[in-house]
């Protein structure tokens, strides 16, 4: 997933986040609060498929090792 997919995946503006390099902080705050909100979201009507968008973008974004940390 490109980083341009991911922010409009989580909803988040692309030309307020950078494309290229790492997000600061409090944009890592406010991509982690949109995820949490999707991810919970699409759990609760069990979309498997939109749970593996958010994930990625999440992924691509922020934690690329975040789903791995308990396998």
């Amino acid at each position: 997933m490109t980083r341009r997919e991911a922010l409009e995946v989580l909803g988040l503006i692309p030309e307020h986040y950078p494309i290229e390099g790492p997000l600061n902080d409090s944009q890592k705050i406010k991509a982690k609060k949109r995820f949490d909100t999707l991810f919970d979201a699409n759990q609760k009507v069990c979309n498997m498929y939109l749970q593996g968008k958010v994930s990625g973008a999440y992924r691509t974004l922020v934690d690329p090792k975040w789903d791995k940390m308990n396998r």
